[in-house]
């Protein structure tokens, strides 16, 4: 995701913060941080879709036919765009031209009313038009809410990307390279690779990979985030289906998120917990890896201290992280995070932003339930390790709630980011897998994957 929208464009997500304390065992990755989060701020109600205007026609002969305008499509907290008014002509002349309909506000989804047709014979003569075009989206208020909402809205051409947005980037991509020649870069010189960032929590990626797997399952749109974790004693390659319950620290006041659908990508780990790789979730012990990625790459909350935290920043007072003071801290601080390839540049401060969100708090330490399910088709697109059938359950998106995991086993989370590359890319560590699917993907130092 090339970054071209302005900054101010995500600092409407309210931003909270995480204190990470956890160690990983690996072979040859990523150290595990605890983390302690706080909520940020929501964004604004988007005003009402804007009214349409009547049709008008006149015509010298016999009666046109114009169709009346769509109605404006409905803002946030706004009502349903009017009715536009019929097109009508005298004679034999054309049908008026129809209305063009209101603007959508920033998470307008519910249609106006179209509008009448005009009266006459002539229907054909006016056909291209009689129509109004209140039916198209809308710009949003301010013109940046719909680009961190998870969802194919707006202008956008996919998922947050497109349009206005920041321009999309294709996840289907050849499947992994798994020679075993490539080392890790917190370990080894000379031919090194690195975890990719397409597999953090609101990497363009995970986020379109997610909307097909919903198109494809018939989830209601917006069901699950996507992402990838270390849990230890999970077989590499692993999925499961996460459920955020409360905050380990009883102290922060923070909505749970929605469920998580991760695959396990490192061996090792910390006992009975989740550590899930998003942008600045602290490095932990592994630290030589990320500064030969990152041209600045801040010392903020590391090694164990969860990497970027609103908790540590005085603009956020503790639980009071609504405040857009609070958000432009955030930002401010997860932009110092600098690379040479935009796209790098850019997956990482947008998933360190994000993740601080008060709506997607991925970033502070969770009670959660989990149940091991298959692992969907679009998310090893992704990861690039799809393991044969294992009769397991699929995602289930009705399950959104712990009361409605109750039977499911209890875990923690923490977070994490230092950079190595993944134990799951080895494919001497993976059994089960479709060829050539066979083990996770990894990176060079420009986060780009390494193919065959």
């Amino acid at each position: 995701m090339a970054r071209i929208t302005p900054k101010t464009n995500r600092t409407l997500a309210s931003i909270a913060s995480s204190v990470l304390v956890s160690f990983v065992v690996v072979a040859g990755c990523a150290g595990t941080d605890g983390n302690a989060n706080v909520v940020g701020p929501s964004g604004d109600d988007s005003p009402d879709g804007s009214i349409s205007t009547s049709g008008t026609a006149t015509g010298s002969a016999g009666s046109g036919t114009g169709s009346g305008a769509t109605g404006g499509n409905t803002g946030s907290t706004g009502g349903s765009g009017a009715t536009g008014a019929s097109g009508s002509g005298s004679g034999g002349g054309t049908g008026g031209t129809g209305a063009t309909g209101g603007v959508t506000g920033s998470a307008g989804s519910t249609a106006g009313t179209t509008g009448a047709s005009g009266g006459g014979k002539d229907a054909a003569a006016d056909s291209s038009s009689g129509a109004g075009s209140g039916s198209s989206p809308g710009a949003d208020a301010g013109g940046a809410a719909s680009c961190v909402d998870g969802l194919k809205d707006g202008d956008e051409t996919g998922v947050d990307c497109g349009g206005s947005c920041p321009a999309c980037v294709a996840y289907q991509i050849n499947p992994p390279n798994t020679s075993g020649m490539v080392k890790n870069a917190c370990t080894d010189t000379g031919n090194v690779s690195f975890i990719c960032p397409r597999f953090m929590v609101f990497s363009p990626e995970m986020k379109q990979a997610e909307a097909d797997d919903g198109a494809d399952n018939n989830w209601p749109a917006g069901s699950f985030n996507y992402g990838v974790a270390t849990l230890n004693g999970a077989a590499c390659c692993d999925c499961f289906q996460i459920v955020y319950s409360s905050p380990q620290n009883s102290q922060t006041q923070a909505t749970p998120p929605k469920p998580l659908i991760v695959q396990n990508f490192n061996q090792g780990g910390a006992p009975n917990a989740f550590d899930v790789f998003m942008g600045k979730g602290g490095e932990g012990a592994q630290t030589n890896g990320c500064p030969q990625m990152y041209s600045t790459y801040p010392s903020t909350g590391e090694p164990s201290g969860g990497g970027i935290t609103a908790q540590s920043i005085s603009a956020c007072g503790g639980n009071n992280l609504s405040s857009q003071a609070c958000a432009s801290a955030v930002t401010s601080d997860c932009d110092q995070i600098q690379a040479s390839s935009s796209y790098l540049e850019t997956t990482t401060q947008n998933s360190c932003i994000e993740t601080n969100n008060a709506q997607s708090l991925y970033h502070i330490n969770w009670n959660v339930k989990a149940q091991r399910i298959e692992c969907p088709m679009h998310l090893t697109q992704v990861t690039g390790c799809r393991l044969n059938s294992q009769g397991l359950p699929k995602a289930d998106p009705t399950v959104q709630t712990p009361a409605q995991a109750s039977s499911w086993s209890s875990y923690g989370t923490t977070t994490m980011q230092d950079c190595c590359k993944p134990s799951c890319a080895w494919p001497t560590n993976v059994s089960n897998t479709q060829s050539p699917y066979s083990a996770m993907y990894q990176c060079g130092a420009d986060g780009t994957p390494m193919t065959n």
